[in-house]
């Protein structure tokens, strides 16, 4: 029996073949989609009010580590020999304990730390956020609030010293160079006057005044300190300016741990 052609009507009915997907299509796939294009839809501006300005950031900070001041500075074969620590986070001065230029002992007499030890060799110098250094003596301490804290908004600064035998092993975070007495005289000046006034640091005649049960150890001390930390002054950015006060080839900005090391010759 002939089926007429007129007689044969569309049948509507959602097909889904073998090989599809049935979360992806159909009814319950069309508002998978739709949920997921407006969650898209309310974050993205959010999202790129928080990555743009971190992208912006950290491409100022490497092209500010790369373009170098100080660009004719050849170490001295016969100079004073400066360590310069920088770890993942926190970069270090390290200088000689004393020299015929500078005998550090007179503004940080060994008596006034609780070691016993005689056998020191040099002496660390960080400037840092006062919370960061003082809040969070561990990793473990650390807390994010603490950390966007100090780095948003502009926070007191404190000097970190501390009294080391060095046994120096050059590694990826400590490396050294050999300076003049004239270029060493001008980092010892810039160092002192990151001191505080109040601190009597840089009067060697003065009674230094450490931040009472504020150490690590028993052969450091903290020091009120001169500037603000926050994101565009951070502790490697004082030791960036510490070494071009020094005549040392350094990059004009530094905020970034390790990219001090980047014009130093290993």
């Amino acid at each position: 029996m002939e089926v007429d052609p007129k007689d044969q009507l569309p049948v509507a009915f959602d097909y889904v073949s073998a090989d599809s997907n049935p979360d992806e299509t159909g009814l319950k796939g069309r508002l998978k989609r739709s949920f997921l294009g407006k969650c898209w839809r309310l974050i993205k501006w959010p999202l790129a009010i928080i990555i743009l300005p971190v992208l912006l950031y950290l491409a100022l900070a490497l092209v500010g580590a790369w373009i170098p001041d100080n660009e004719d500075f050849v170490p001295k074969a016969n100079g004073i020999e400066v360590y310069i620590y920088s770890g993942d986070i926190h970069s270090d001065i390290i200088l000689p304990l004393f020299n015929d230029q500078k005998d550090w002992r007179e503004n940080f007499p060994l008596s006034s730390f609780a070691s016993d030890r005689e056998d020191f060799t040099h002496v660390s110098f960080g400037w840092g956020s006062r919370a960061f250094y003082l809040e969070t003596p561990t990793w473990n301490d650390l807390e994010i609030s603490t950390a966007l804290g100090v780095l948003l908004t502009p926070s007191e600064s404190v000097m970190h010293v501390e009294m080391v035998h060095l046994s120096p092993v050059i590694s990826s975070s400590l490396m050294r160079t050999k300076i003049t007495p004239q270029q060493y005289a001008d980092m010892v000046g810039f160092v002192l006057a990151s001191f505080d006034q109040e601190s009597g640091v840089a009067d060697p005649n003065a009674k230094t005044m450490p931040i009472a049960d504020a150490g690590y150890t028993d052969r450091d001390h903290f020091y009120p300190a001169v500037g603000n930390y926050h994101l565009f002054r951070t502790c490697n950015c004082w030791a960036g300016d510490t070494l071009r006060a020094g005549g040392i080839k350094v990059g004009k900005f530094t905020p970034l741990p390790k990219s001090i090391f980047w014009h130093l010759e290993p």
